[in-house]
């Protein structure tokens, strides 16, 4: 299990991006219950409380599959839980 928990708000987007993947990368190679919980901003990646940017996000940018996804102030922060995509 990896967490961030409002963290990622004080990082440039350069250090933010390179930290997912990193966690991305993890759970990849980890097994296949491994997770990622965060609450958190996302911003510049992801800014939408919308579901859909949510999993084109996590599925696309950092090749998640995305569990959960609630967000607070239209987007500001985002609840998600992801892991690895199932059957890879």
């Amino acid at each position: 299990l990896v967490v961030f928990e409002a963290v990622l708000f004080y990082l440039s987007p350069p250090a933010k991006a390179a930290l997912l993947r990193e966690a991305a990368a993890l759970l990849a190679e980890g097994h296949p219950a491994s997770e990622l919980a965060l609450t958190d901003n996302l911003a510049p990646f992801l800014r939408s409380a919308d579901r859909k940017d949510a999993d084109d996000y996590f599925g696309g940018s950092l090749g998640l599959q995305l569990r959960q996804h609630e967000t607070l102030w239209g987007g500001a922060i985002q609840f998600a839980r992801a892991g690895a995509k199932s059957g890879e």
